[in-house]
């Protein structure tokens, strides 16, 4: 047989192919959030998870057709209404009481602190070596308690340091920790001694918001407690000068508890991540959103970047809808709005379904990632607040910035770019309004004589989309809204998206706590 017949009975005959072997599952690797600072901290934090109060976003869920109208705000919680003489007398006159002495009984990424002190049995065991968590430090303070003192006088007190911002000890608000060992019954008062602003909603009816693990087994999440609350300037030794206290009275509920206390309700690196996979993997939700990673931030966390539209539409209509959110990490309510606002652009409603036919959303809710994981209150890695970074961003300190603005110059250079809104959290003033750039300077004619006020358009005055809203949003105060430009502000990114890169509608979205 020639060389070319036996090549022709080779190929001619039937090739037998091995099954495939089967597929094996492999387990999901574990996610981890890096701290970026191992000389200060561990490289990976603990993490833990809380169920949400989202009042208003249950009820979208549970009729997930209802337009923009249709939804109301969650009713807001009663202030606390305490007499201000009254504690005051009483705070003065209980820390007249001589102090006795001082245990030191907690220090961050000092596990041993406690065992060493030899506390009494039934001393707090604090926490905050986790997600977001920043309590430095805590002492427990012995006072020479009259026997015949009053109902109101706390049995126990600490005295509770906050970890300033990583690379930045001027910022000191946020706080957020554990508390085990509590004991039913027991009036116990906390005061956080080393906060930096010497004005908060604290002292106008605000209470800290607190968690209990037994409560969250019957659905109850995150709820404000505390009594006897005040915020002045700090008396404590542990203190720096200038610092100013939060104080408060707490009793615990329930024995063999963990009870987690914070400024506000958190939301974390991981809650975000978690919340972005539930969307990746809704069948519905996942068509009209589309994930990306915008950049990595300094400690290589995934700065994701988000494009909602109708299938098919991304790069088509004319101009974006641009949204961000928590670039100042002691703002997590700038994180629920963000999530509320991406239930709703993502949802089947008839008012989002016109939205996305007709524009895309560019959404980056989180830009400042480190700064969120390691519990800081205002500044990433590079002890820096980002939102002070805009006029010039250098890639290596300020990366999220630097290609956020680097994308909204890109798209703006083709006119595309219609609203940007940067969210925020505002720790004094109340209620839900914007920061805008408008400038009310008299035109002349060419005569020299004042021209007619113009009149304006929504394109032409940033002015009128917050009027809007207030029309259309009981939750949103027009009134509380500002226009004016600080100098201050000049390096914000409402400012340098607006004058920098002619934005008109370039906004900061402002929640109260």
């Amino acid at each position: 047989m020639s060389r070319a017949n036996r090549f022709r009975t080779v190929v001619s005959q039937s090739i037998l192919v091995p099954p495939p072997l089967p597929l094996i599952n492999l387990p999901e690797e574990p996610r981890h959030v890096r701290t970026g600072v191992p000389d200060e901290r561990p490289l990976h934090l603990p993490i833990r998870r809380h169920i949400p109060n989202t009042v208003a976003i249950a009820a979208l869920k549970k009729n997930p057709s209802t337009d923009f109208n249709g939804l109301q705000p969650p009713k807001p919680e009663p202030i606390l209404h305490e007499s201000k003489s009254l504690l005051d007398f009483e705070a003065e006159a209980y820390e007249e009481i001589d102090e006795v002495s001082r245990l030191h009984v907690y220090e961050y990424n000092r596990p041993n602190i406690f065992r060493d002190s030899n506390a009494p049995d039934d001393t707090l065991i604090f926490d905050s070596l986790f997600e977001s968590g920043n309590l430095l430090r805590a002492e427990r303070v012995f006072r020479k308690i009259p026997t015949n003192s009053g109902s109101r006088i706390p049995q126990q007190e600490y005295d509770l340091l906050i970890h300033p911002d990583v690379k930045n000890g001027a910022y000191r608000q946020w706080f957020y920790f554990e508390i085990r060992n509590g004991k039913p019954g027991i009036t116990y008062r906390f005061s956080l001694v080393n906060l930096a602003k010497s004005g908060a909603l604290f002292g106008q009816g605000l209470q800290p918001v607190v968690y209990s693990e037994k409560d969250a087994t019957k659905g109850i999440g995150w709820r404000h407690r505390g009594t006897c609350i005040r915020y002045d300037m700090t008396a404590s030794p542990l203190a720096p000068p200038g610092a100013n206290a939060l104080t408060f009275h707490y009793e615990f509920e329930h024995e063999n508890d963990c009870v987690y206390f914070a400024c506000i309700q958190p939301y974390t690196y991981t809650d975000l991540m978690d919340y972005l996979d539930l969307l990746e993997r809704d069948p519905q939700r996942s068509v009209t959103c589309r994930r990306t990673e915008l950049c990595q931030s300094i400690a290589g966390n995934s700065c994701d970047l988000l494009s909602i539209t109708s299938p098919g539409k991304d790069g088509l209509p004319p101009d974006d809808r641009r949204i961000s959110a928590r670039v100042h990490p002691g703002e997590p309510n700038s994180s629920w709005m963000m999530q509320g606002m991406l239930d709703y652009l993502t949802g089947p409603s008839s008012g989002a379904t016109v939205l996305r036919r007709n524009f895309v959303f560019k959404v980056v809710p989180m830009l400042n990632p480190d700064g969120v994981i390691n519990g800081n209150t205002r500044v990433n890695l590079a002890g820096w607040d980002l939102n002070r970074k805009w006029n010039s961003p250098i890639e290596q300190l300020f990366p999220t910035i630097y290609h956020l603005k680097q994308q909204l110059a890109h798209f703006q250079s083709r006119g595309r770019v219609a609203i940007y809104c940067d969210l925020h959290g505002h720790s004094i003033n109340r209620n839900i309004f914007t920061y805008g750039c408008y400038s009310a300077k008299k035109k002349s004619s060419t005569d020299g004589s004042k021209a007619p006020p113009d009149t304006v358009g929504l394109r032409s005055d940033p002015r009128v989309f917050p009027m809007i809203v207030a029309r259309h949003a009981k939750c949103f105060s027009f009134g509380n809204c500002d226009f004016s430009v600080h100098k201050s502000k000049m390096n914000t990114a409402r400012v340098v998206v607006n004058q920098e890169l002619g934005v008109t509608n370039s906004y900061t979205l402002e929640a109260s706590f």
